[in-house]
């Protein structure tokens, strides 16, 4: 798991790179990870090194993976605590113990019974909502990249590029910097694609020049096009 996105009401609303947030995000839990919401949280179950954790995320938190969670078990049990909390999530190492029971004390409205559990609280304020959307974006950014490159194609300054996660690209394509490449946008084999194009919804076959500058929207372009 690599993050989950925010979710406002439960649901999963933003858009990474022309894929639902949650589509994207939850892809990428571990296979023995549970997830379930229960009022404003979610609750994970998954192990992870050493850990075998129950956690508690707010569906209004920005990212949050497993090796955060991890880090804040292990800080807690250091401190001597049965888990750690901030004000947006809580993390348990279960140790062996009833995940079910728990699961209702972490939840428990009366105080009495959330004192059942020692928890480390903590404050995170570098933890905010737009440092994680970028986190995302750079991260996935670079996914679609290598998986194109992987594939045969050649694309320039990475960080300048904007490729959609459904984006097909064919071995052979040279992609060079500040393009945007949108939808279900295909490339054809040997096709070079100069800076400063936006390409959304077309298709572009095979040895074809797209020279800077060029806007294609909903596009068929024919083999050995130069445009």
């Amino acid at each position: 798991m690599l993050g989950l996105g925010k979710i406002p009401a439960g649901s999963f609303e933003l858009s990474y790179f022309g894929r639902s947030a949650g589509d994207w995000m939850l892809s990428r839990l571990p296979r023995d990870c549970g997830v379930s919401a229960d009022g404003e949280f979610f609750e994970l179950r998954f192990t992870y090194g050493q850990a075998n954790c129950l956690c508690f995320v707010r569906k209004a938190l920005p990212l949050f993976s497993p090796e955060r969670a991890e880090a804040l078990a292990v800080q807690a049990r250091q401190a001597g605590y049965d888990g750690i909390c901030t004000p947006e999530l809580c993390v348990v190492d279960l140790c062996g113990r009833d995940a079910e029971e728990l699961s209702r004390l972490l939840l428990a409205e009366h105080s009495a019974e959330r004192l059942a559990l020692r928890l480390l609280a903590v404050t995170e304020e570098s933890f905010t909502p737009a440092e994680e959307f970028r986190r995302a974006e750079e991260l996935l950014r670079r996914e679609i990249v290598a998986r194109h490159r992987e594939a045969g194609a050649v694309i320039y300054s990475e960080q300048s590029q904007y490729i959609e996660a459904d984006v097909q690209i064919a071995k052979g394509c040279v992609i060079y910097s500040n393009s945007c490449l949108r939808g279900k946008t295909v490339i054809g084999e040997n096709t070079v694609l100069y800076s400063n194009s936006l390409i959304s919804d077309s298709r572009i076959a095979a040895g074809c020049t797209v020279y800077p500058g060029n806007v294609l929207e909903g596009c068929r372009i024919g083999e050995g096009c130069t445009l």
